[in-house]
Protein backbone atom coordinates (compact mmCIF):
# COMPACT_ATOMS: atom_id res chain seq x y z
CA UNK A 1 0.00 0.00 0.00
CA UNK A 2 3.02 2.33 0.35
CA UNK A 3 3.93 4.57 3.26
CA UNK A 4 1.63 7.19 4.78
CA UNK A 5 4.39 9.82 4.57
CA UNK A 6 4.58 9.31 0.80
CA UNK A 7 0.83 9.94 0.55
CA UNK A 8 1.20 13.01 2.75
CA UNK A 9 3.86 14.43 0.43
CA UNK A 10 1.35 14.31 -2.44
CA UNK A 11 -1.06 16.42 -0.40
CA UNK A 12 1.73 18.84 0.52
CA UNK A 13 2.56 19.43 -3.14
CA UNK A 14 -0.95 20.71 -3.81
CA UNK A 15 -2.44 22.01 -0.57
CA UNK A 16 -1.40 24.34 2.21
CA UNK A 17 -1.01 21.50 4.72
CA UNK A 18 -0.80 23.07 8.17
CA UNK A 19 -0.17 20.88 11.23
CA UNK A 20 -3.92 21.04 11.83
CA UNK A 21 -4.71 19.75 8.35
CA UNK A 22 -2.13 16.99 8.63
CA UNK A 23 -3.70 15.84 11.90
CA UNK A 24 -7.15 16.07 10.26
CA UNK A 25 -6.00 13.87 7.37
CA UNK A 26 -4.72 11.21 9.76
CA UNK A 27 -8.04 11.29 11.62
CA UNK A 28 -9.96 10.87 8.35
CA UNK A 29 -7.78 7.92 7.34
CA UNK A 30 -8.12 6.47 10.85
CA UNK A 31 -11.93 6.55 10.66
CA UNK A 32 -11.90 4.78 7.29
CA UNK A 33 -9.48 2.11 8.52
CA UNK A 34 -11.41 1.69 11.80
CA UNK A 35 -14.25 0.17 9.81
CA UNK A 36 -12.10 -2.96 9.51
CA UNK A 37 -11.89 -3.28 13.30
CA UNK A 38 -14.48 -4.99 15.53
CA UNK A 39 -16.62 -3.00 17.96
CA UNK A 40 -18.91 0.01 17.87
CA UNK A 41 -18.56 2.32 14.84
CA UNK A 42 -16.39 5.42 14.88
CA UNK A 43 -18.11 8.67 13.88
CA UNK A 44 -16.15 11.94 13.68
CA UNK A 45 -17.03 15.49 12.65
CA UNK A 46 -14.23 17.48 10.97
CA UNK A 47 -15.14 21.03 12.02
CA UNK A 48 -13.63 24.13 10.40
CA UNK A 49 -14.77 27.36 8.72
CA UNK A 50 -15.57 27.32 4.98
CA UNK A 51 -12.57 27.55 2.67
CA UNK A 52 -10.03 26.02 5.06
CA UNK A 53 -9.47 22.74 3.23
CA UNK A 54 -11.70 20.21 5.01
CA UNK A 55 -13.71 19.47 1.86
CA UNK A 56 -10.56 18.74 -0.17
CA UNK A 57 -9.40 16.29 2.49
CA UNK A 58 -12.76 14.52 2.68
CA UNK A 59 -13.38 14.35 -1.06
CA UNK A 60 -9.89 12.98 -1.71
CA UNK A 61 -11.19 9.73 -0.16
CA UNK A 62 -14.39 9.61 -2.22
CA UNK A 63 -13.05 7.14 -4.82
CA UNK A 64 -12.15 4.50 -2.24
CA UNK A 65 -14.41 1.49 -2.82
CA UNK A 66 -14.94 1.17 0.93
CA UNK A 67 -16.44 4.69 1.15
CA UNK A 68 -19.79 6.15 0.15
CA UNK A 69 -19.87 9.94 -0.26
CA UNK A 70 -22.81 12.34 -0.28
CA UNK A 71 -23.03 16.12 -0.06
CA UNK A 72 -25.80 15.81 2.51
CA UNK A 73 -28.73 13.49 3.33
CA UNK A 74 -32.40 13.53 4.26
CA UNK A 75 -34.45 11.03 6.23
CA UNK A 76 -36.14 9.87 3.01
CA UNK A 77 -32.85 9.31 1.21
CA UNK A 78 -31.51 7.28 4.15
CA UNK A 79 -34.62 5.09 4.43
CA UNK A 80 -36.99 5.33 1.49
CA UNK A 81 -40.63 4.25 1.43
CA UNK A 82 -40.51 4.04 -2.35
CA UNK A 83 -40.14 0.63 -3.95
CA UNK A 84 -38.47 0.23 -7.33
CA UNK A 85 -39.55 -2.36 -9.93
CA UNK A 86 -38.63 -5.84 -8.85
CA UNK A 87 -38.82 -4.87 -5.18
CA UNK A 88 -35.49 -3.06 -5.22
CA UNK A 89 -34.76 -0.73 -2.31
CA UNK A 90 -33.47 2.75 -3.26
CA UNK A 91 -32.53 3.57 0.37
CA UNK A 92 -29.02 4.80 1.09
CA UNK A 93 -28.64 2.98 4.41
CA UNK A 94 -28.10 -0.55 3.02
CA UNK A 95 -25.50 0.86 0.59
CA UNK A 96 -23.33 2.23 3.40
CA UNK A 97 -23.49 -0.74 5.78
CA UNK A 98 -19.97 -2.08 6.30
CA UNK A 99 -18.41 0.98 4.70
CA UNK A 100 -17.41 4.51 5.67
CA UNK A 101 -20.06 7.14 5.05
CA UNK A 102 -18.58 10.54 4.12
CA UNK A 103 -20.94 13.51 4.36
CA UNK A 104 -19.32 16.51 2.76
CA UNK A 105 -21.54 19.14 4.39
CA UNK A 106 -23.22 18.11 7.63
CA UNK A 107 -24.06 21.78 8.19
CA UNK A 108 -26.94 21.36 5.73
CA UNK A 109 -28.46 18.82 8.12
CA UNK A 110 -28.10 21.29 10.99
CA UNK A 111 -30.10 23.84 8.96
CA UNK A 112 -33.06 21.52 8.38
CA UNK A 113 -36.44 22.16 9.93
CA UNK A 114 -36.61 20.68 13.43
CA UNK A 115 -38.94 17.81 12.54
CA UNK A 116 -36.91 16.78 9.48
CA UNK A 117 -33.63 16.97 11.40
CA UNK A 118 -35.07 14.89 14.23
CA UNK A 119 -35.99 12.18 11.72
CA UNK A 120 -32.41 12.08 10.39
CA UNK A 121 -31.03 11.94 13.93
CA UNK A 122 -33.43 9.15 14.86
CA UNK A 123 -32.20 7.04 11.95
CA UNK A 124 -28.57 7.73 12.86
CA UNK A 125 -29.16 6.79 16.50
CA UNK A 126 -30.54 3.43 15.42
CA UNK A 127 -27.73 2.95 12.91
CA UNK A 128 -25.07 3.61 15.55
CA UNK A 129 -26.61 0.84 17.67
CA UNK A 130 -26.67 -1.49 14.69
CA UNK A 131 -30.37 -1.70 13.85
CA UNK A 132 -32.83 0.55 12.01
CA UNK A 133 -36.49 -0.20 11.34
CA UNK A 134 -39.15 2.09 9.88
CA UNK A 135 -42.79 1.48 9.03
CA UNK A 136 -44.32 3.50 6.19
CA UNK A 137 -47.95 4.43 5.63
CA UNK A 138 -48.15 2.25 2.52
CA UNK A 139 -47.53 -0.82 4.71
CA UNK A 140 -43.87 -1.16 3.71
CA UNK A 141 -41.47 -2.06 6.51
CA UNK A 142 -37.75 -1.33 6.14
CA UNK A 143 -35.33 -3.11 8.48
CA UNK A 144 -31.53 -2.97 8.40
CA UNK A 145 -28.82 -4.39 10.61
CA UNK A 146 -25.10 -3.63 10.59
CA UNK A 147 -22.62 -0.87 11.25
CA UNK A 148 -20.75 1.78 9.32
CA UNK A 149 -18.15 4.38 10.22
CA UNK A 150 -18.86 8.01 9.41
CA UNK A 151 -16.81 11.14 8.80
CA UNK A 152 -18.38 14.52 8.09
CA UNK A 153 -17.37 18.04 7.20
CA UNK A 154 -19.10 20.71 9.25
CA UNK A 155 -18.70 24.33 10.31
CA UNK A 156 -18.52 25.57 13.90
CA UNK A 157 -22.37 25.50 13.90
CA UNK A 158 -22.02 21.95 15.20
CA UNK A 159 -21.16 23.30 18.64
CA UNK A 160 -24.70 24.67 18.99
CA UNK A 161 -25.89 21.04 18.86
CA UNK A 162 -24.13 20.12 22.11
CA UNK A 163 -27.38 19.24 23.88
CA UNK A 164 -28.73 16.80 21.30
CA UNK A 165 -28.91 13.09 21.95
CA UNK A 166 -26.94 12.43 18.75
CA UNK A 167 -23.95 14.46 19.91
CA UNK A 168 -22.48 11.80 22.20
CA UNK A 169 -22.15 9.43 19.24
CA UNK A 170 -19.72 11.77 17.48
CA UNK A 171 -16.20 12.81 18.27
CA UNK A 172 -15.05 16.17 16.89
CA UNK A 173 -11.79 17.29 15.33
CA UNK A 174 -11.77 21.08 15.19
CA UNK A 175 -9.10 22.98 13.29
CA UNK A 176 -8.77 26.70 12.59
CA UNK A 177 -10.40 27.69 15.88
CA UNK A 178 -11.61 31.18 16.73
CA UNK A 179 -11.39 34.33 14.64
CA UNK A 180 -8.57 36.43 13.30
CA UNK A 181 -6.52 33.50 11.96
CA UNK A 182 -4.11 34.26 9.13
CA UNK A 183 -5.50 32.84 5.88
CA UNK A 184 -2.85 34.38 3.59
CA UNK A 185 -1.08 31.09 2.85
CA UNK A 186 -4.34 29.22 2.27
CA UNK A 187 -5.44 31.81 -0.25
CA UNK A 188 -2.05 31.84 -2.00
CA UNK A 189 -2.12 28.04 -2.25
CA UNK A 190 -5.59 28.21 -3.78
CA UNK A 191 -4.40 30.80 -6.28
CA UNK A 192 -1.40 28.63 -7.16
CA UNK A 193 -3.74 25.74 -7.98
CA UNK A 194 -6.29 27.85 -9.85
CA UNK A 195 -6.90 26.34 -13.27
CA UNK A 196 -5.39 23.00 -12.28
CA UNK A 197 -8.01 21.91 -9.71
CA UNK A 198 -8.89 18.79 -11.70
CA UNK A 199 -5.30 17.58 -11.89
CA UNK A 200 -4.73 18.35 -8.21
CA UNK A 201 -7.83 16.43 -7.13
CA UNK A 202 -7.01 13.47 -9.34
CA UNK A 203 -3.50 13.14 -7.95
CA UNK A 204 -4.38 13.34 -4.26
CA UNK A 205 -7.44 11.12 -4.77
CA UNK A 206 -5.32 8.47 -6.49
CA UNK A 207 -2.77 8.52 -3.66
CA UNK A 208 -5.46 8.32 -0.95
CA UNK A 209 -7.40 5.56 -2.69
CA UNK A 210 -4.36 3.35 -3.14
CA UNK A 211 -3.43 3.76 0.52
CA UNK A 212 -6.93 3.26 1.94
CA UNK A 213 -7.90 0.14 0.02
CA UNK A 214 -5.42 -1.97 1.93
CA UNK A 215 -7.15 -4.74 3.89
CA UNK A 216 -5.89 -5.20 7.43
CA UNK A 217 -5.29 -8.82 8.41
CA UNK A 218 -6.54 -9.90 11.87
CA UNK A 219 -2.99 -10.39 13.11
CA UNK A 220 -2.12 -6.83 12.03
CA UNK A 221 -4.86 -5.17 14.10
CA UNK A 222 -3.21 -2.78 16.57
CA UNK A 223 -3.51 -3.61 20.27
CA UNK A 224 -3.90 -0.90 22.91
CA UNK A 225 -0.98 -1.10 25.39
CA UNK A 226 -1.96 -1.00 29.05
CA UNK A 227 -0.26 2.36 29.64
CA UNK A 228 -2.48 3.99 27.03
CA UNK A 229 -5.57 2.12 28.22
CA UNK A 230 -5.13 3.75 31.64
CA UNK A 231 -4.66 7.17 30.04
CA UNK A 232 -7.73 6.70 27.84
CA UNK A 233 -9.78 5.67 30.86
CA UNK A 234 -8.85 8.88 32.67
CA UNK A 235 -9.15 11.06 29.57
CA UNK A 236 -12.65 9.75 28.84
CA UNK A 237 -13.83 10.67 32.32
CA UNK A 238 -12.46 14.21 32.05
CA UNK A 239 -14.22 14.75 28.72
CA UNK A 240 -17.46 13.19 29.98
CA UNK A 241 -17.49 15.69 32.82
CA UNK A 242 -16.64 18.67 30.63
CA UNK A 243 -19.37 18.00 28.09
CA UNK A 244 -22.02 17.53 30.76
CA UNK A 245 -24.87 20.04 30.79
CA UNK A 246 -27.25 21.48 33.36
CA UNK A 247 -30.94 21.45 32.33
CA UNK A 248 -32.07 25.05 32.85
CA UNK A 249 -35.47 26.39 31.89
CA UNK A 250 -35.78 28.96 29.09
CA UNK A 251 -34.79 31.94 31.24
CA UNK A 252 -32.06 30.13 33.19
CA UNK A 253 -34.02 30.79 36.37
CA UNK A 254 -34.57 27.22 37.51
CA UNK A 255 -33.17 23.78 36.76
CA UNK A 256 -35.79 21.47 35.27
CA UNK A 257 -34.02 18.51 36.90
CA UNK A 258 -30.59 17.65 38.24
CA UNK A 259 -27.82 17.66 35.69
CA UNK A 260 -25.68 14.58 35.17
CA UNK A 261 -22.74 13.66 33.00
CA UNK A 262 -22.15 10.35 31.28
CA UNK A 263 -19.93 7.59 32.65
CA UNK A 264 -17.39 7.86 29.82
CA UNK A 265 -17.57 4.21 28.71
CA UNK A 266 -18.65 5.06 25.16
CA UNK A 267 -16.02 7.79 24.94
CA UNK A 268 -13.30 5.39 26.06
CA UNK A 269 -14.25 2.85 23.38
CA UNK A 270 -14.40 5.58 20.72
CA UNK A 271 -10.97 6.92 21.66
CA UNK A 272 -9.50 3.42 21.71
CA UNK A 273 -10.81 2.72 18.23
CA UNK A 274 -9.53 6.08 17.01
CA UNK A 275 -6.05 5.24 18.29
CA UNK A 276 -6.19 1.84 16.61
CA UNK A 277 -7.22 3.47 13.33
CA UNK A 278 -4.40 6.00 13.64
CA UNK A 279 -1.94 3.17 14.30
CA UNK A 280 -2.89 1.48 11.02
CA UNK A 281 -1.41 4.49 9.23
CA UNK A 282 1.92 3.76 10.98
CA UNK A 283 4.47 1.55 9.17
CA UNK A 284 4.52 -1.05 11.98
CA UNK A 285 0.77 -0.83 12.81
CA UNK A 286 1.65 -0.17 16.47
CA UNK A 287 0.14 2.53 18.66
CA UNK A 288 2.62 5.29 19.42
CA UNK A 289 2.79 8.53 21.40
CA UNK A 290 1.67 10.65 18.46
CA UNK A 291 -1.51 8.58 18.18
CA UNK A 292 -2.35 9.41 21.79
CA UNK A 293 -1.55 13.09 21.16
CA UNK A 294 -4.12 13.20 18.36
CA UNK A 295 -6.63 11.24 20.47
CA UNK A 296 -6.21 13.84 23.23
CA UNK A 297 -6.76 16.62 20.72
CA UNK A 298 -9.96 15.02 19.41
CA UNK A 299 -11.15 14.43 22.97
CA UNK A 300 -10.56 18.07 23.91
CA UNK A 301 -12.33 19.28 20.77
CA UNK A 302 -15.29 17.06 21.62
CA UNK A 303 -16.03 18.58 25.03
CA UNK A 304 -17.66 21.93 25.78
CA UNK A 305 -15.08 24.54 24.75
CA UNK A 306 -15.87 27.12 27.43
CA UNK A 307 -15.86 24.44 30.15
CA UNK A 308 -12.45 23.23 28.97
CA UNK A 309 -10.94 26.71 28.94
CA UNK A 310 -12.24 27.41 32.43
CA UNK A 311 -10.85 24.14 33.80
CA UNK A 312 -7.52 24.87 32.10
CA UNK A 313 -7.46 28.22 33.93
CA UNK A 314 -8.24 26.59 37.27
CA UNK A 315 -5.73 23.77 36.73
CA UNK A 316 -2.76 25.97 35.81
CA UNK A 317 -1.01 28.91 37.39
CA UNK A 318 -0.43 32.21 35.61
CA UNK A 319 2.80 30.83 34.09
CA UNK A 320 0.94 27.88 32.58
CA UNK A 321 2.32 25.16 34.88
CA UNK A 322 0.14 22.47 36.50
CA UNK A 323 -0.96 23.93 39.82
CA UNK A 324 -4.69 23.94 40.72
CA UNK A 325 -5.86 27.45 41.58
CA UNK A 326 -8.56 29.05 43.71
CA UNK A 327 -9.98 31.84 41.55
CA UNK A 328 -13.05 34.04 41.52
CA UNK A 329 -15.20 34.50 38.41
CA UNK A 330 -13.51 37.75 37.37
CA UNK A 331 -10.03 36.19 37.61
CA UNK A 332 -11.15 33.20 35.55
CA UNK A 333 -12.77 35.51 33.00
CA UNK A 334 -9.50 37.44 32.62
CA UNK A 335 -7.44 34.28 32.18
CA UNK A 336 -9.65 32.76 29.49
CA UNK A 337 -10.78 36.04 27.89
CA UNK A 338 -14.51 35.34 27.82
CA UNK A 339 -17.30 37.65 29.03
CA UNK A 340 -17.81 37.67 32.78
CA UNK A 341 -21.53 36.83 32.50
CA UNK A 342 -20.79 33.76 30.34
CA UNK A 343 -17.99 32.74 32.68
CA UNK A 344 -20.25 32.93 35.75
CA UNK A 345 -22.89 30.79 34.04
CA UNK A 346 -20.37 28.10 33.13
CA UNK A 347 -18.82 28.14 36.59
CA UNK A 348 -22.24 27.72 38.20
CA UNK A 349 -23.09 24.89 35.78
CA UNK A 350 -19.91 23.01 36.64
CA UNK A 351 -20.55 23.54 40.33
CA UNK A 352 -24.03 22.05 39.89
CA UNK A 353 -22.39 19.03 38.19
CA UNK A 354 -19.99 18.67 41.17
CA UNK A 355 -16.99 19.34 38.93
CA UNK A 356 -16.17 22.47 40.93
CA UNK A 357 -16.60 23.54 44.54
CA UNK A 358 -16.92 27.10 45.77
CA UNK A 359 -16.29 29.09 48.94
CA UNK A 360 -16.49 32.72 50.00
CA UNK A 361 -13.39 34.80 50.66
CA UNK A 362 -12.55 38.44 51.29
CA UNK A 363 -12.86 40.73 48.31
CA UNK A 364 -9.31 41.16 46.85
CA UNK A 365 -10.06 44.83 46.16
CA UNK A 366 -10.61 45.41 49.89
CA UNK A 367 -14.06 46.82 49.19
CA UNK A 368 -17.48 45.25 49.11
CA UNK A 369 -18.69 41.93 50.43
CA UNK A 370 -17.12 38.47 50.22
CA UNK A 371 -16.27 37.05 46.79
CA UNK A 372 -17.14 33.55 45.59
CA UNK A 373 -14.08 31.51 44.60
CA UNK A 374 -14.00 28.24 42.70
CA UNK A 375 -11.73 25.21 42.90
CA UNK A 376 -11.61 21.98 40.85
CA UNK A 377 -12.80 18.89 42.71
CA UNK A 378 -10.33 16.10 43.49
CA UNK A 379 -11.93 13.58 41.11
CA UNK A 380 -11.31 15.75 38.07
CA UNK A 381 -7.82 16.70 39.28
CA UNK A 382 -6.91 13.02 39.57
CA UNK A 383 -8.19 12.12 36.08
CA UNK A 384 -6.59 15.26 34.60
CA UNK A 385 -3.16 14.35 35.99
CA UNK A 386 -3.38 10.61 35.23
CA UNK A 387 -4.23 11.34 31.59
CA UNK A 388 -1.31 13.82 31.47
CA UNK A 389 -3.62 16.43 29.95
CA UNK A 390 -1.61 19.43 31.11
CA UNK A 391 1.40 18.26 29.09
CA UNK A 392 -0.60 17.81 25.89
CA UNK A 393 -2.39 21.13 26.25
CA UNK A 394 0.96 22.94 26.58
CA UNK A 395 2.25 20.94 23.63
CA UNK A 396 -0.82 21.93 21.61
CA UNK A 397 -0.39 25.62 22.43
CA UNK A 398 3.31 25.61 21.54
CA UNK A 399 3.06 23.85 18.16
CA UNK A 400 3.58 26.17 15.16
CA UNK A 401 0.49 26.11 12.97
CA UNK A 402 2.37 25.97 9.64
CA UNK A 403 4.81 23.41 8.27
CA UNK A 404 7.28 24.72 5.70
CA UNK A 405 7.47 22.77 2.47
CA UNK A 406 7.50 23.28 -1.29
CA UNK A 407 4.13 23.52 -2.96
CA UNK A 408 3.05 23.16 -6.56
CA UNK A 409 2.60 26.65 -7.95
CA UNK A 410 6.10 27.82 -7.11
CA UNK A 411 5.60 29.23 -3.60
CA UNK A 412 6.67 27.89 -0.23
CA UNK A 413 5.20 28.10 3.26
Amino acid sequence: RGEYNDVLEVYRRHLHMTFDMEDALRVIFAVIYSNQLPGDPLWVHIAAPPGTGKTELLMSCSSCKFCVTRSTVTAHSLVSGFQLPGGKDPSLLPQIMGRTFIIKDFTEILRMQRNEKDQVYSIFRGAYDGEVSKQFGNGLMRQYQGYFSMITGVTHAIFAEAGTSLGERFLIFHFVKGVGFDADEMIMAALGNAGDEKGMKEEITEAATKFLEYRVAPEERPQLPQEYAIKIMNLAQVIAMLRGEVPWDWGRQNMTHRGQYEAGTRLAKQLKKLMQGLAITNPDFKICEDDYRIAVRVALDTCNGFNLEIIEALMTDWEGEDDPQELNAREVSEKVDIPLTTCKQKLDDMEALKILSSFKTDNPSGMGGPVKCYVVNEKLIRHWKDSNLGHYIRQRDNVPRVRKHFRKGGSSD
